[in-house]
């Protein structure tokens, strides 16, 4: 009976880690993108010990629902990317009115913040494709204590 309880909590405990800590990636593995067609950094805290990143992306209207989009923090030497998910934005499709559905641009990101090293982070988007990766590194910065 304690085996039937002990291993779904363990599985369960292996997933929340894994989903709240950071994978480090080098950023040579993706061309850097110097210009999006827009985004927004809404909130970017730091909260009971938890990264709490949210905004939106715009990358071209005829990627946006065909591309995987995650947040990044950099400070030059280390960068990481956080477990990211698609949250609906209804008014960014309604803020831009241009015929194109921008729906599904809104992305929340997480992460425990002692994860990282101290240092003052700059925030970017991952974005992957069937093709490529590639990343784009925003004028919004994280302070990690």
């Amino acid at each position: 009976m304690a085996v039937s309880v002990l291993l779904p909590c363990l599985f369960l405990a292996l997933f929340l880690h894994e989903n709240i800590t950071p994978q480090k990636m080098p950023l040579e593995t993706a061309a850097e993108l110097t210009h999006v067609t827009e985004y927004g950094i809404e909130h970017a805290d730091i909260l009971d010990g938890m990264i709490l990143l949210q905004g939106w992306l715009l990358e071209t209207p005829d990627t946006i629902l065909s591309i995987n989009r995650n947040f990044i923090l950099s400070d030059g030497a280390r960068t990481y990317k956080l477990n990211t998910v698609l949250q609906k934005r209804e008014d960014i499709t309604t803020r831009w009115n241009n015929g194109n559905n921008y729906d599904n641009s809104g992305l929340e990101g997480s992460c425990l913040a002692s994860s990282l090293e101290k240092g003052r982070y700059r925030i970017g988007f991952l974005i992957t494709d069937a093709v490529n990766k590639r990343y784009y590194l925003t004028d919004e910065y994280l302070e990690v204590h």
